[in-house]
């Protein structure tokens, strides 16, 4: 990984994007494995643990319906849309169900949840998330959490900055990073959209329906690298399995035929795990998620612009890890947008920082 630049003077340019829906979404790139866009909502195997999958592939969802609907929703208060209810596993819906029900009794509303015969797209929960915020949202898919704007410029790229935190102890991590529609604008007032969910220690700017065209895992060109680093085993292993050496201190073979990389991985680990061994590997098929996260290991600002569906998408790594990240939108007197922001190394991440490293 490239050395990040410290006490930075002013804004670094990550990357650009554009947004030619006008539709834009705030998303952890490695969760990008379960989106499902306008598919049904279905989690692929290998995704996450069996029984992980098993579970979200039984959950079903819920509208909440009746004269005081919104009221219930509000008060019941379990997702971001008040109208709804997404993902409910099955073995949960009882309980659900029932803490509904003494929801709406405890405040004399006239409420019900009407389970939907089919599970709504994660499409379909972006435009039911902007026309709830009017124009802003927050959508939640198996969890995650992840804003989506509207109104975005369609007609030009548009900048990714960042800017570091102030000199001291976390002088090299992003204070905040923003999406620039507006440059000349001036900033008149500031409303928070929602929660960006961060599992993979990675952000990304997105016209939401380049997702549509998304390749988490299928290499593109029918090529995978597989590469290991770190610990006290790694260079033995390398020497004994006849690896390449890769930069940024891994070791490895890359541009090879999937199948082929797949074997040599299989057969490092199976060392790893017969004899104990210590160091990381990671099996990279040349997606779209492999080609954005190439440029974001080789970048002082860890980021990577990439194009996907006919739009330019960009990447950023967090530099303080997982955790839900607030995303606004400042806007102009006349209620103009004048950028997207995403508030990084605020004064509650900082503070869960300095307890983490004083462990």
């Amino acid at each position: 990984m490239p050395t990040r630049s410290k006490r930075s003077k002013g804004p670094e340019h990550l990357g650009e994007i554009n947004v030619p829906s006008g539709t834009l979404i705030v998303i952890d790139t490695g969760l990008l494995k379960f989106w499902c866009h306008d598919r049904p909502p279905l989690m692929e195997d290998g995704t996450a643990p069996d029984e992980v999958v098993e579970t979200a592939n039984c959950s079903a969802d819920f509208r909440i319906e009746g004269k005081d609907a919104e009221r219930a929703g509000k008060r019941f208060d379990r997702q971001w849309h008040t109208g709804y209810l997404f993902d409910i596993p099955t073995r949960g819906l009882e309980q659900v169900e029932q803490s509904f029900a003494q929801c709406i009794r405890q405040a004399g509303l006239d409420a019900r949840l009407t389970r939907l015969p089919l599970k709504v797209t994660h499409r379909q929960r972006v435009n039911l998330a902007l026309t709830y915020g009017h124009g802003a949202g927050e959508v939640f898919f198996y969890g995650i959490t992840a804003p989506v704007l509207d109104g975005l410029p369609r007609d030009r790229a548009l900048a990714v900055y960042g800017e570091r935190m102030p000199p001291g102890t976390y002088d090299d991590r992003w204070r905040r990073v923003w999406l620039e529609c507006q440059p000349k604008a001036k900033v008149a007032q500031t409303e928070l959209v929602g929660y960006a969910a961060v599992d993979e220690a990675r952000l990304m700017f997105a016209d939401v329906d380049a997702l549509g065209a998304w390749q988490h895992e299928t290499p593109l060109d029918g090529l995978a690298d597989y590469v290991f680093w770190g610990g006290r085993d790694a260079a033995q292993v390398a020497e004994r399995m006849g690896a390449i050496r890769q930069p940024d201190d891994e070791w490895g073979w890359v541009d090879l035929p999937v199948q082929e990389a797949v074997q040599l991985g299989l057969a490092v680990e199976d060392l790893r795990e017969k004899n104990s061994l210590k160091f990381a590997g990671d099996f990279r098929p040349h997606s779209h998620h492999y080609m954005v996260m190439k440029q974001v290991r080789a970048t002082s600002t860890e980021s990577g612009t990439i194009e996907v569906g006919g739009a330019k998408v960009c990447t950023f790594m967090t530099t303080w890890g997982d955790g839900f990240y607030p995303v606004s939108r400042e806007m102009d007197a006349l209620s103009g947008l004048v950028r997207i922001s995403i508030d990084l190394g605020n004064e509650e991440i900082v503070a869960r920082q300095g307890k983490l490293e004083s462990r």
